[in-house]
């Protein structure tokens, strides 16, 4: 990628090839936004030639970023390096924890683009965009193990990363990385967007990590240390037959904790593997065409009659709210339930106006649904009541109403357009 500045602002330009199909389902999803963390994606063609070009007008790569933390008198109100570094950690954190969940919205972590010179922040270190390049991707497993683990670790090598991480979290974050341990990952992430970091680099650096981190131990381990040290005081005080009983009992309770541990391990590998190939099934079959192309797949064999059977919609609420963002849902699958109840509904409406189950939406050939399955008998298409049970078609840009609360219907694919009046 090349960073390129004019009078209009600032992008970041990569040339592709002319065959290179791009997903319509990765652009919608970056039109959305809905993850905070993409750079708008704009795709140029001047001939033959096509590029994409990300807007990061404002921000400045993190490979640039000043980490001195050094304060200028003129300007008394801007924070401290302290905090300053608290807000860093909180940004690092935040940016991190969306490649899971980009892959939990079905977009391959290949797509991240994770060189230094092409992530941004502000001048404060407080924000964390990225580029995604929205192509077609021939194989991907939808798990945390296929992002390049060096890519990865040149990366959280960068000052600005580094510097506002533990060593612990560093090598947490790699070998979550290199072993598709999402769990683990997610659970680093959330550390260091929760907390300014409880060890100073010097800190580290002397090897005074604290106490608590230097007696801590696993729960599991307890016992069997008791029982070896119980062995030695027998063997020293009361007599051999007492040490081997403890002795053996030690080795048993020990065998037992490393048999666990190998069976967790293996059942985390088998979770991520499991995880990846559902959220491949959610949208992406053997049977349909895709983001996703198994190795020997012939593209050529696609007609009209065999259009791709991937579809994006999404509710995006227009209800008066404090939050900074409006909530959006996205609607990938055939059916969804809108409703309050998180047991009985896909899409969750916290909100009294809305019943447990309080309608369905449908995708069928190519159109999209509503149904009123409400009690209260309150949901609307642009202000007009719906009878219950009958099925209405919604359209791009309509207003959807449940209960009290009023959202946008958008549909994001170039088919659907197609059959939107």
């Amino acid at each position: 990628m090349i960073n390129r500045k004019g009078p209009f602002g600032c992008f970041a330009t990569e040339t592709v090839s002319e065959d290179v199909s791009v997903s319509e389902y990765a652009m919608a999803v970056i039109e959305s936004n809905s993850s905070g963390c993409f750079l708008p994606c704009l795709i140029n063609r001047y001939g033959a030639i096509r590029e994409f070009s990300f807007d990061y007008s404002g921000l400045i790569p993190i490979s640039d970023f000043d980490c001195t933390g050094k304060t200028d008198k003129r300007f008394p109100n801007i924070p401290s390096h302290g905090r300053k570094l608290e807000q860093r950690r909180k940004a690092i954190g935040t940016f991190l924890i969306q490649i899971p969940l980009i892959m939990n919205r079905l977009l391959p972590p290949e797509g991240v683009v994770l060189s230094p010179l092409n992530i941004y922040t502000d001048k404060d270190g407080c924000i964390i965009r990225c580029c995604y390049r929205p192509l077609e991707y021939r194989k991907s497993s939808l798990r945390l193990s296929a992002i390049d683990i060096n890519d990865m670790e040149h990366l959280i090598s960068t000052d600005f990363i580094s510097d506002a991480l533990t060593e612990d979290e560093k090598q947490s974050l790699l070998h979550a990385v290199s072993t598709g341990d999402e769990d683990m990952y997610c659970s680093c992430c959330r550390n260091i967007r929760s907390s300014a970091g409880r060890y100073s680099k010097k800190e580290q650096v002397n090897g005074r990590s604290g106490l608590k981190d230097a007696l801590s131990i696993r729960q599991d381990l307890i016992i069997p240390v008791l029982t070896v040290i119980c062995a030695v005081y027998s063997l020293i005080s009361v007599g051999r037959k007492a040490a081997f009983l403890f002795a053996g009992a030690g080795l048993i309770l020990t065998a037992l904790v490393v048999i666990k541990d190998r069976k967790d391990q293996g059942s985390k590998t088998a979770s991520a593997q499991d995880q990846g190939q559902l959220r491949r099934r959610i949208l992406f079959s053997d049977e349909r065409s895709g983001m996703f192309y198994d190795e020997g797949t012939d593209k050529d064999k696609k007609t009209v009659d065999d259009p791709y059977d991937i579809h994006y919609a999404s509710l995006r609420s227009i209800t008066e709210s404090t939050e900074d963002e409006p909530k959006q849902f996205s609607i990938y699958t055939d059916k969804v339930t809108v409703g309050s109840d998180r047991f009985l509904s896909d899409i969750v409406i916290e909100d009294g106006s809305v019943d447990s189950q309080h309608a369905t939406i449908t995708y069928d050939n190519g159109r999209y649904y509503l149904t009123d399955l409400s009690v209260s008998n309150t949901t609307y298409i642009d202000d007009k009541v719906l009878y219950s049970g009958k099925r209405y078609e919604i359209k791009n840009g309509q207003k959807l109403t449940f209960g009290d609360q009023d959202y946008r219907f958008l549909i994001s694919f170039y088919q659907d357009r197609n059959s939107v009046s």
